[in-house]
């Protein structure tokens, strides 16, 4: 039995629209938790939460509402590489969604 956990975080700041008439500015912090324990050969049960922070500008990002979601899985690694099978939730839908995947995320 192999456990794994991850945590990732990103912050970006999107381009400026050169157009004279439109300047767009977007800032974002996102933080990702993950935990994949395998308990069969090439089967794991994975489990994340993921938290983000959106503003029109960096000096704002802290002030912003934060959107955060869960999500439970199943994966198995085949030879075309894994299937999964996910059941999430987001404070932002607050709607359960299904998610079936075949194949690496990118």
């Amino acid at each position: 039995m192999v456990a794994l956990v991850a945590a990732t975080s990103t912050s970006f700041v999107s381009c400026k629209d050169t157009n004279e008439d439109v300047r767009i500015e977007q800032s974002a912090e996102i933080a990702q938790l993950k935990g994949q324990l395998q308990v069969v050969k090439n089967g794991y049960l994975v489990a994340k939460v993921a938290a983000a922070q959106q503003a029109d500008k960096i000096k704002n990002i802290m002030s912003a509402h934060t959107m955060w979601g869960t999500e439970v899985g199943a994966a198995y690694q085949t030879l075309l590489g894994p299937i999964s099978a996910d059941l999430g939730w987001s404070n932002r839908t607050k709607e359960f969604r299904f998610y079936l995947s075949l194949g690496h995320t990118f």
